[in-house]
């Protein structure tokens, strides 16, 4: 009760976008996350197939502005998270979209071809 009113309890309440549990693992908010990128991912797939997403650099620039920068909000919060690695496998795939290649390429190559540092790296240098 607060001034008479009855009060909800929220299971997993949202603050400035980070959706937080009880125990402060970020499980939920990853979950999240990583269902943003991959419709995201879709998108970009859609570019591919255009005249004018064709362009590597072009593709790039969308993964970062529309993928990356989802999956990397409020990475100091989470970063250091047991889950973090739920997010790793939609950032591959956001890379296999970038580099042309077919998921049984190696992912430390991949990420060479794409122009783009590993997420742990990435999460460790924005933390």
């Amino acid at each position: 009760m607060w001034y008479g009113q009855v009060q909800e309890i929220y299971r997993h309440p949202k603050y400035l976008g980070v959706i937080l549990d009880r125990s402060l693992t970020f499980k939920k908010h990853l979950q999240n996350c990583k269902a943003k990128v991959s419709t995201r991912n879709n998108i970009l797939r859609k570019l591919i197939s255009s005249q004018w997403g064709e362009n590597p650099n072009t593709l790039k620039t969308s993964a970062l502005a529309s993928c990356y920068s989802a999956a990397e909000y409020a990475c100091p919060v989470w970063s250091r998270s047991s889950h973090a690695k739920y997010l790793d496998p939609a950032q591959n795939d956001s890379c296999r979209i970038i580099a042309g290649c077919l998921k049984p390429t190696n992912t430390s190559c991949l990420y060479l071809r794409a122009g783009i540092a590993p997420p742990d790296m990435r999460r460790e240098m924005i933390s």
